[in-house]
């Protein structure tokens, strides 16, 4: 039975993350706690399994934040610590974001009596071979196993998430709460447009240098695009590590389009590189609500995506952006050529776009949001 609880008393909610590295998952949890951090409702603080930017973000904002370095300790002794944490402080709800601490928090947290546990699954599995797939496979399992018996939400980022963990689990389990962008730190950048000389185009992505990403079909999209266009002046961007990066160059030199492709590597600053370019291409085999997309597309520019996970939940295919299938170079590349020969009509896809974020995909929306599903366990 659910203890009872004073609402006149603040809502104590751990956030547990690997915060290894700064993508998609990292990025939201910290925009969502930079908002959640101000509701005078909770008490917010945060265990990550590495100390990095994620840290020094929510850090920076006043979170109480403990690491427990996951380089330094194994999985027994990361439980260890977790459950002297969860026993030594009175925790209402721990929200957890990956496998990993899914399966060590969760068992923790029962075990200290934390009355409430919270799961957001920020994408599906993504392909693994040897025994990296035999980890990754006894990880599915026994976050599937903790999710059924331990976790009392679950939070998937886009509809096509929800649809396809509702089978697994009791209806009622799991909900949708859409990713949002904090507007306030890009507004300033929205005013630094770039204008594009004649016959002058860059095209560029953002993104982990890995196999669902499809990047490969970018670079052979480029070579297609430089063939049909070859009186234009039009580069290619990739900022992005990961690693698949020398593959990945190599191909372009294999492609003959090394000279016009820049691999710029992680960015801190990479709104910056996003507002040059003249396209966006997001080629991905799978993707839940890609936080870069929301942030691009809120830079107005105008994007070609693939039709994969959520990001049909944000694009209308011709009304915001266009949308094409996945590992389909050709179809990426014509959808660029059409918006370089008619890029008035490419800006206006971008505008809408734009308009679209952020009557839809604020952080405050999804803060809120989180919010209210915690103030519902709490107090239901």
């Amino acid at each position: 039975m659910k203890t009872a609880y004073n609402k006149a008393s603040k809502i104590r909610v751990c956030h547990l993350a690997s915060g290894d590295l700064w993508a998609g998952a990292e990025v939201q949890l910290g925009t969502l706690l930079s908002k959640l951090v101000n509701d005078p409702r909770f008490l917010i603080e945060a265990i990550l399994l590495n100390d990095g930017r994620l840290a020094d973000e929510i850090k920076r904002i006043g979170i109480k934040t403990k690491v427990i370095d996951e380089t330094k300790r194994n999985s027994f002794g990361i439980f260890r610590e977790l459950l002297d944490y969860f026993r030594e402080n009175r925790v209402d709800i721990l929200h957890t974001h990956k496998y990993k601490e899914n399966t060590l928090g969760c068992i923790a947290a029962r075990m200290s009596g934390v009355p409430f546990i919270v799961r957001t699954v920020h994408g599906l599995s993504e392909p693994f071979s040897g025994f990296q797939a035999i980890k990754m496979s006894l990880y599915r399992f026994l976050d599937q196993m903790i999710n059924n018996y331990l976790v009392d939400k679950i939070v998937a980022v886009s509809v096509d998430i929800k649809n396809n963990l509702s089978p697994k689990y009791k209806s009622e389990k799991v909900i949708c709460i859409h990713n949002g962008i904090d507007f306030s730190k890009w507004k300033a950048i929205c005013d630094e447009q770039r204008i594009p000389s004649d016959k002058e185009v860059l095209i560029g992505t953002v993104g982990r240098l890995t196999a669902v990403k499809g990047l490969e079909y970018f670079l052979k999209a480029a070579k297609i695009i430089l063939d049909q266009n070859a009186d234009w002046n039009i580069r290619f961007m990739i900022i992005g590590d990961g690693p698949l990066k020398s593959s990945l160059d190599a191909l372009a030199h294999h492609l003959s389009i090394g000279k016009k492709v820049d691999f710029l590597g992680y960015q801190d600053d990479c709104y910056k590189f996003m507002n040059k370019m003249d396209i966006f291409i997001l080629p991905s085999l799978h993707e839940g609500i890609p936080m870069t997309l929301l942030e691009v597309l809120y830079l107005a520019k105008p994007v070609v995506a693939t039709r994969v996970g959520g990001i049909p939940e944000v694009i209308q295919d011709d009304v915001s952006g266009l949308l094409v299938n996945p590992q389909d170079e050709k179809a990426i590349a014509q959808a660029c050529i059409s918006m370089i020969n008619n890029y008035k009509w490419a800006k206006q896809l971008g505008e809408n776009g734009k308009k679209i974020i952020e009557e839809q995909f604020s952080a405050e929306v999804n803060a809120d949001k989180v919010a209210g599903l915690y103030h519902s366990l709490k107090f239901s």
